[in-house]
């Protein structure tokens, strides 16, 4: 499980960098390089310390899913809030944020749980991977939407 690691090293900066743009208007912000440093520092502290390189990361992969599900929630206050947008159906940033927060929701137990799952039992694993596909099919369906709409706004 080596490449969770270096994967989640380098989705979650961004996404980050993704929701500062939208919720702050500027690429890089203070927000964005605290979040990502600290959670950096914590990765590679428990990939060297609390976990093996080889066991899947459920502590620092929760600590991300969460804070993207924040960052997801928070673009759509901001929006509902600021209210300039005439028709949210149009909008493809609508529907890619939809589309993550559906997704890191979803994916929140099975994260949070994928250590005890594997020992649980193989049948209650494999219907949990099921589930998570499902999940990632209406992600990618949402992504998929978000991005038709993002050629059609051109």
């Amino acid at each position: 499980m080596p490449f969770i690691h270096l994967y989640q090293m380098v989705t979650f900066p961004i996404l980050v960098l993704f929701y500062s743009n939208l919720i702050f208007k500027k690429a890089v912000s203070r927000f964005s390089i605290v979040l990502i440093s600290i959670f950096e520092f914590y990765n590679f502290i428990n990939l060297t310390f609390i976990q093996s390189i080889y066991e899947y990361p459920d502590i620092t992969r929760t600590i991300a899913t969460f804070v993207v599900i924040v960052l997801c929630i928070w673009y759509f206050y901001r929006v509902m809030v600021e209210a300039k947008i005439m028709s949210l159906w149009d909008e493809a940033t609508i529907w890619i944020n939809g589309a993550l927060l559906v997704y890191y929701s979803g994916n929140l137990f099975f994260t949070v749980l994928f250590n005890v799952i594997l020992e649980y039992s193989r049948e209650f694993s494999k219907i949990t991977v099921i589930s998570f596909s499902v999940i990632l099919a209406l992600f990618y369906a949402l992504v998929t939407v978000g991005f038709w709409k993002a050629g059609r706004s051109r």
